[in-house]
């Protein structure tokens, strides 16, 4: 019966899929560096939290400048 010396303890596994969960939970920052005005950050933000969205995450948006432009504007619907 060697086999069971072997064997993961089982509150140990629960314990740690619990906090890999817990983890899980945790929101998450993502920072879109660029060098000067209008190379694409706020445009490439909204395209990513978009693809997010489409996953399941849940997307808050507190303020966005579009500086008048119809795509940017187009890209912040629906949040």
């Amino acid at each position: 019966m060697d086999n069971f010396d072997n064997r993961p303890d089982p509150d140990e596994l629960l314990a740690s899929l619990k906090l890999e969960e817990e983890k899980s939970k945790r929101g998450k920052l993502k920072i879109f560096f660029g060098m000067c005005a209008g190379v694409g950050k706020t445009y490439t933000m909204l395209q990513t939290a978009q693809a997010e969205k489409l996953k399941g995450s849940d997307i808050i948006i507190g303020i966005v400048e579009t500086h008048n432009r119809r795509e940017t504007a187009v890209l912040v619907e629906g949040f």
